[in-house]
């Protein structure tokens, strides 16, 4: 609603506009006999809301039939507001539940575009109704997908497994899946759970499951995919972390397909029998096919010159530092103050290969002892690239 001084009305402008209404009490207005430019310092707001994402979240909602199914579970009209309000919050602006309860009332319009009055519902009812939904998590789950499935024609032929983790600030106590591990921001101080997400091939969410903060990535691919229902020949896409041997002889059994990234260090390429799948200058991907004989896997080999600019530059700064350091190490020999006994000079240098093993293990270091002393003679290096590694190989790995 915008007032103004001689003029409203509830269209909202954000530019001056000639309103020919004019309100005389709270519910009367009657056409002006002139018209009025309103400007921006003659108008207050008053209740403002946002309904953009609130519209188009309802929208999808309604497709895909989310109120009926909440109904059928049990839920008051109460309770499916507060449902909607956290969801729809967590589209428009994530955040707790305390977060939620004042974007809903002082924020949001959803309380107009579902008629419900968030001013009134108390804090409580956010936290009480996301244990209600986590306890409905699975009926849910199955029934979205299954609305998804049949608005937009999918098959199930494809199906993403990947974790993440999140951590806690507290202590978790509470919590009995609260773990300390490490987390995907590198923390190691507080306790983790672990997120687990099955998605199809298009990027629906097909199944979800919380595990415990140090559980092992590749303990938990039977539990997650049992149940799912998928077709025999369905393709399973999964990281390296996953992809244990037990877990591909399962994949085996069970019927499945499977995609992942090798965990095969050994890394070959021949581009003369690749083919350009990407061809776009500075971009280009190429992939090279061989059959595995041993184990009956198809491998393919691909060479990305993006990941090779990447890989390349890293290895450039890790071996240029390792060399900084060697160096510093041969001048301290004609250094006064600096290690030269031969016995130190080694463990310097076994600790230095053990900071930047990447790039020490393609090189080849000689250190001479002074025959008449305990003392080092030299130091020398030469680099060595080992043959069939990422050194030899920048930009190439198999899938």
């Amino acid at each position: 609603l915008i007032r103004s001084n001689v003029a409203c009305s509830t269209a909202t402008t954000s530019s001056p506009a000639k309103i020919p209404w004019s309100c005389t009490s709270k519910n009367t207005c009657h056409a002006l006999s002139e018209y009025y430019s309103i400007g921006p310092d003659g108008m207050e707001l008053i209740r403002p809301r946002r309904v953009g994402i609130e519209h188009l979240a309802l929208h999808a909602v309604s497709q895909l039939g989310l109120e009926r199914k909440l109904k059928g579970l049990g839920f008051t009209q109460p309770q499916i507001a507060a449902a909607l309000g956290n969801i729809v919050a967590r589209m428009a602006s994530p955040a707790s539940e305390l977060a939620t309860h004042h974007w809903l009332q002082h924020t949001s319009g959803l309380g107009e575009l579902t008629d419900y009055h968030y001013e009134d519902m108390p804090l409580e009812r956010l936290y009480r109704i996301s244990d209600r939904l986590w306890k409905h998590k699975d009926a849910l789950e199955e029934h979205l997908y299954r609305q998804e499935r049949n608005l937009f024609g999918f098959g199930e032929t494809i199906t993403l497994y990947d974790l993440t983790n999140t951590f806690f600030e507290g202590t978790a106590a509470a919590n009995p899946k609260a773990r300390f591990g490490c987390s995907k921001e590198k923390r190691t101080d507080c306790p983790l759970v672990t997120l687990g997400l099955v998605l199809d091939g298009s990027g629906f969410p097909r199944k979800s499951e919380i595990f415990a903060g140090n559980v092992s990535e590749g303990d938990t691919l039977e539990g997650m995919l049992t149940g799912l229902g998928a077709t025999q020949g369905s393709m399973i896409i999964m990281d390296a972390g996953i992809a244990s041997d037990a877990n591909i002889q399962w994949l085996s059994e069970q019927g499945y397909r499977y995609l992942v990234v090798s965990r095969k260090r050994n890394r070959e390429f021949d581009a003369d029998k690749a083919t350009t799948v990407k061809q776009i200058p500075g971009q280009q991907v190429k992939v090279q096919r061989i059959h595995n004989s041993e184990t009956g896997e198809v491998e393919l080999y691909c060479h990305s010159q993006m990941r090779e600019k990447k890989e390349q530059a890293i290895q450039d700064r890790f071996s240029s530092r390792f060399e900084d350091e060697l160096q510093k190490i041969a001048d301290g020999l004609h250094k006064k103050g600096y290690t030269k006994r031969y016995d130190k000079v080694l463990e310097r240098i076994g600790r230095l290969k053990q900071k930047y093993s990447r790039a020490a293990q393609h090189y080849r270091v000689t250190v001479t002892p002074d025959p008449k002393s305990e003392l080092t003679k030299s130091i020398q290096w030469k680099r060595q690239p080992k043959q069939n590694t990422q050194a030899t190989h920048p930009g190439v790995y198999c899938l």
